[in-house]
């Protein structure tokens, strides 16, 4: 249970790491640019490893992919909504 409570925690930092790398990478300097890929690249590593070790730990594979995807999925709504309301665009 602990590889999905992991799942869960690398998909809402990535999430909210891609959406500071697309941030960056519109308006952001270089040093931005390269500090949100270089942390995205790392989330990425990490939801692998701590992926194959919840199949190897015998976890059903579609649960694996909920426990990462739901939280990144509900992460990015949320820096969506708050960015639109940041620039002015939702209320």
């Amino acid at each position: 249970m602990s590889s999905l409570l992991l799942l869960a925690a690398v998909g809402t930092a990535e999430a909210v790491a891609y959406v500071w790398r697309y941030g960056s990478a519109v308006r952001g300097s270089a040093l931005s640019q390269a500090g949100s890929t270089v942390i995205v690249a790392a989330l990425r590593v990490l939801f692998v490893a701590a992926g194959v070790t919840a199949v190897m730990r015998s976890v059903p594979l579609p649960l694996v992919l909920l426990a990462y995807a739901v939280p990144a999925a509900a992460a990015t709504y949320v820096c969506a909504v708050q960015g639109m309301r940041s620039i002015g665009g939702a209320r």
